[in-house]
């Protein structure tokens, strides 16, 4: 009895650690296959296509990046910036402040040119004309018309229907309508011949008002010159900025993002030399 109690015992203690082994041995192998195919998973969800357009890796730069390039200035666009506005394109190409301040005065100086220029004349037209309808009748003429037996139409003018800018010219200008004058009406012997001093100081009057509106106008033409000149001028700031920054350019250093694994890329350096 005692040596079957001692057998069993025996197969007892030899099964039981055998067993546990197995049973260890079978969830480590659950553990890895686990992993396994975890980390299948992981690189199919990765290389999904939404994975792919998107590279999580970008180390701060885009592919095909250049570490040392310079900043390309287009002449075309310094041309049109300073042809829209004086001292822009110079702005653009990064040229002297001097020059943008220097073309943007000019304009500006241009432009208080003209207003004060134009408002003056405009003033004193106001005024030749408010003298004209003082000093100027043009029933008068009428009535010399109707008088000597004249038809306008066969005259050399004829004053418009209303008063425009033609109808105060022309009463000034032409000695047809010296009839209308007031002072002719009294001398009309005496102011046949030489202007009366009304119509003289009709014409004088208004030719200082032509003078001050063509002042303006000059401006306008010198605002245009300005343009033009900042214009060209930024333009071959930028052709000058190009060829200095490309001719500095001996050396090219391009980065790269190469695909190490379906999951992985590392950045690559690639250097280029002109001779």
């Amino acid at each position: 009895m005692k040596k079957v109690l001692l057998t069993l015992m025996a197969l007892t203690l030899f099964i039981v650690p055998a067993r546990s082994f197995d049973l260890e041995n079978s969830q480590l192998e659950l553990q890895i296959q686990s992993i396994r195919s975890g980390g299948a998973e992981s690189v199919n969800a990765y290389t999904t296509d939404d994975a792919q357009q998107e590279d999580v890796f970008t180390f701060g730069f885009d592919e095909e990046e250049s570490i040392y390039e310079y900043d390309f200035k287009s002449p075309k666009k310094a041309f049109i910036y300073s042809l829209l506005i004086p001292g822009w394109g110079e702005r653009y190409t990064k040229s002297s402040m001097f020059k943008t301040i220097l073309f943007l005065g000019i304009e500006a100086g241009m432009w208080m040119g003209y207003f004060d220029f134009h408002n003056e004349g405009e003033k004193l037209t106001d005024e030749f004309e408010d003298y004209a309808d003082d000093f100027w009748n043009e029933q008068y003429y009428q009535d010399w018309l109707v008088t000597n037996d004249i038809d306008e139409d066969t005259l050399t003018h004829s004053l418009p229907d209303s008063r425009t800018q033609q109808y105060y010219e022309m009463i000034g200008k032409y000695d047809q309508f010296r009839v209308g004058w007031e002072d002719y009406q009294e001398n009309p012997n005496l102011y046949d011949s030489v202007p009366s001093p009304y119509r003289d100081e009709y014409n004088s009057d208004r030719q200082s008002a032509n003078d001050k509106l063509d002042q303006a106008n000059n401006f306008i033409i010198y605002s245009m010159l300005n343009h033009l000149l900042s214009a060209f001028d930024s333009a071959l700031a930028a052709k000058r900025h190009n060829k200095q920054k490309s001719a500095e350019m001996w050396l090219s250093v391009k980065a790269d993002m190469k695909k190490y694994s379906a999951t992985e890329s590392i950045p690559i350096i690639r250097l280029s030399y002109r001779f």
